[in-house]
């Protein structure tokens, strides 16, 4: 079973999208500049917050212990799966696209995108 941290809901799975980037853990440490023994202890209590500010500017984060892999950026979606119809605006994506959480991303050399993910079974 995977896990998902941050905006957990009633259903088995757990929907997000993301203006930021997808990222391995490792990358993810060395991003927020975790040092081993906080790593360790928040890998291991799967406690990992659902925003983290650093660089002065407040991130959000959803994590997949399981694989191993995180989402980084301004978020401005999260549901219990994509189940039926959605509507988004095109300035939703443009928004998030020009916020603060990807001009520091852009900044640290990463590229952003749109990352649309589902964690958990589904």
């Amino acid at each position: 079973m995977k896990i998902r941290q941050g905006f957990v809901s009633n259903s088995s799975s757990s929907s997000f999208i993301v203006a930021g980037v997808s990222m391995d853990l490792e990358s993810f440490k060395e991003f927020f500049n975790y040092t081993d023994d906080e790593w360790e202890e928040a890998l291991e209590a799967c406690n990992i917050p659902d925003t983290i500010k650093a660089y002065n500017v407040e991130f959000d984060v959803v994590i997949d212990y399981e694989n191993e892999e995180a989402v980084v950026g301004k978020q401005f979606h999260n549901g219990s799966g994509f189940y039926g119809t959605h509507e988004f605006k095109i300035s939703d994506f443009i928004d998030s696209m020009n916020s603060v959480q990807v001009d520091k991303l852009l900044e640290k050399g990463y590229q952003s995108s749109i990352v649309i993910g589902q964690f958990g079974e589904g």
